[in-house]
């Protein structure tokens, strides 16, 4: 349909366009009536036999213009090829595949889309097309733009709610105080920049990190996201974030967006896939996940990371794994091969968990101490985590297990074993990082009560935790401003073992002593919590000092 609309040959049976009205034939009339009007200004340079010379044209399509715009750099070098909140002609964040091709560099592709505009679709097509990024943000950066032409912009259009338009449309484009466009440098950034090649890659899709047998034989690659920091200088922090799903679906391709957020906070962020439970019972997906904190260690120089500044975030089962990977660290017996990479620790320094199985035998007796109960029987054979304990035959599951807990007999022993490793409470000793949990009031598939159990094994063991109860969330979401909140303490957490405390990427300035000392005046700084180095809630206190002059000095927190 677009070349039938950019040429006026009959491509489609779904439109009727001629050649006289096709965009390549408007162009064409166009040039060639500025060239009679405007005689020796160049016009009829862009012509040749009177075809377009379209390597001497920049093309820039807004919207379902911006698709026509790339198709024509698809078939054509052009100049350069710009688009505004273009159409991808695919599904949600997922463009049409023949975009991967094309004959206009993917150096010369810029593109501009309000933040609130379905951006993550916008991206996927630049990304696509091979546009140099990371997506940066007009608003909080001038030209170049850090070198990306991925743009995005935060500012309010002039009229609330014209989004979409409002980067190009000048009834809705937002003005200066001197009524000139806001845009303008960023339009002129478009037109006229140099477009080399692209930057070093922030960002690093389907990594392979282990190769690891699965059940029934044969063996599959495990494959994590690695979502690079955009803001601050390296080497980053790191959020090693583990997918939910029962254990037995899920992909490290669904990164949230409110753990994506913390890119412009100066973390990465690395989604990780783990082997489901048809793939392999418990504990080959803790052995996967601390074999991809390994891995992240192990190249850290090529990821631009700080292999002593990682955490753990998950929902729902990547909430136990994260619970589990926190309550283990230094435990060579939950180690495991994934992976290689033996002389590098899985160890984080905080970990965070939505609603995560915590005490997975006591699941279905903690739905019963609940009014709202549970979806389904935990204690059945079919149920996720008897799956995942290896307990899903005819006439077993947790309950046929529990009930044998103290039975001699084969294969109680073993079977009994498992399932006290894989729970969190269980694992708990005062070694471990400081948590945050999050669990939902409503959720009728973890009963509340099993991060309840894990906050009160944490507490009794005199490690930090704090625990948040969302009124009125069910099993899935804590909602925005929580995910939000969950997501600042862990990045604040990894932060405090910096002395960075001006965010300039110069450790130990006069500058970071000052607002360190700010800090523990009460004054706000970028990273006043980051004061807190031993995380015992008090800011300021001699342990917190000490700490902070031996990372001064290059010791560790």
């Amino acid at each position: 349909m677009r070349r039938e609309l950019i040429i006026g040959v009959n491509h489609s049976p779904f439109i009727t366009v001629n050649r006289p009205d096709s965009l390549e034939n408007r162009l064409i009339k166009l040039l060639l009536h500025l060239d009679t009007l405007h005689p020796g200004e160049g016009w009829g340079d862009y012509l040749e036999n009177n075809a377009i010379r379209w390597s001497d044209i920049v093309v820039w399509g807004h919207s379902q213009g911006g698709g026509n715009a790339g198709v024509i750099a698809k078939d054509h070098e052009l100049a350069r090829c710009c688009t505004s909140a273009p159409a991808a002609d695919g599904g949600p964040g997922n463009p049409a595949a023949w975009w991967a091709q094309h004959a206009t560099p993917s150096a010369q592709y810029f593109g501009l889309c309000h933040t609130q505009d379905a951006l993550s679709q916008k991206v996927a097509f630049w990304t696509a097309l091979g546009a140099p990024g990371p997506v940066t943000d007009i608003a909080t950066t001038t030209p170049p733009y850090a070198g990306s032409q991925q743009l995005s912009t935060s500012i309010a259009p002039a009229v609330a709610g014209q989004y979409h338009n409002s980067p190009v449309m000048d009834s809705v484009t937002p003005r200066n105080t001197d009524g000139t466009a806001r845009y303008r440098e960023v339009w002129r950034h478009m037109l006229t920049a140099d477009a080399g090649e692209p930057p070093a890659p922030t960002s690093w899709d389907d990594v392979v990190y282990a190769t690891v047998p699965v059940t029934g034989g044969g063996t599959i690659n495990l494959h994590m996201d690695i979502h690079g920091a955009t803001t601050q200088s390296g080497p980053h922090p790191v959020i090693v974030w583990i997918h939910g799903g029962g254990w037995q679906s899920g992909s490290h391709n669904q990164t949230p967006s409110f753990a994506l957020a913390l890119r412009e906070r100066g973390v990465t962020i690395a989604s990780i896939e783990y082997r489901l439970s048809n793939e392999g019972v418990f504990p080959a997906q803790l052995h996967d996940c601390k074999g991809a904190i390994r891995y992240l260690r192990a190249n850290a120089g090529l990821y631009g990371i700080d292999p002593e500044r990682i955490g753990v975030w998950g929902s729902s089962a990547g909430g136990h794994l994260a619970s589990l990977v926190s309550t283990t660290s230094g435990d060579a017996s939950f180690e495991g091969s994934t992976g290689g990479n033996g002389a590098f620790s899985s160890a984080v320094l905080a970990g965070a968990a939505f609603y995560p199985p915590a005490d997975l035998l006591n699941m279905q007796p903690d739905c019963a101490l609940q009014s709202v109960g549970c979806s389904f029987n935990h204690d059945d054979p079919t149920s996720p985590e008897s799956k995942l304990l290896g307990v899903s035959g005819a006439g077993e599951g947790l309950g046929w297990l529990r009930a044998n807990l103290s039975n001699p007999s084969e294969p109680f022993p073993a079977l009994a074993s498992r399932a006290a490793s894989s729970s969190p409470v269980a694992q708990v000793d005062a070694n471990d990082p400081p948590m945050f949990l999050v669990h939902g009031d409503v959720d009728t598939v973890v009963p509340l009560n099993q991060s309840l159990r894990l906050r009160d094994a944490l507490n009794g063991a005199g490690v930090g935790v704090t625990h948040i109860v969302a009124p009125g969330f069910g099993h899935g979401s804590v909602g925005t401003t929580l995910s939000a909140a969950t997501g600042e303490w862990l990045r604040t957490q990894l932060m405090s073992c910096t002395a960075d405390f001006n965010h300039d990427g110069d450790t130990g300035t006069d500058q970071d002593i000052e607002a360190f000392f700010a800090c523990l005046g009460g004054t706000c700084c970028p990273a006043c919590t980051g004061a807190d180095f031993n995380a015992d809630g008090d800011i300021g206190t001699d342990q917190d000092i000490e700490s902070f002059f031996r990372v001064l000095g290059g010791g560790p927190c």
